[in-house]
């Protein structure tokens, strides 16, 4: 947890981005979860790919 803490404290406005495939049901699903919006869509290997950010204040409120 600590390695997700110190970026949040010293960095809390900046965001945390994932991208995943589309066709990667359980990736998107944990992506907003945890709170990630999508951003955009941008298409590699013949799959389309959703661009997601959340800010790291977000994340510091979710450790323990």
């Amino acid at each position: 947890m600590e390695l997700q803490r110190r970026p949040a404290e010293e960095l809390p406005d900046q965001p945390v981005l994932v991208a995943t495939q589309t066709a990667n049901k359980c990736s998107l699903k944990l992506a907003a979860r945890l709170d990630f919006e999508p951003v955009s869509t941008f298409r590699q290997y013949d799959a389309d790919h959703p661009l997601a950010a959340v800010s790291l204040h977000k994340c510091l409120q979710r450790i323990p």
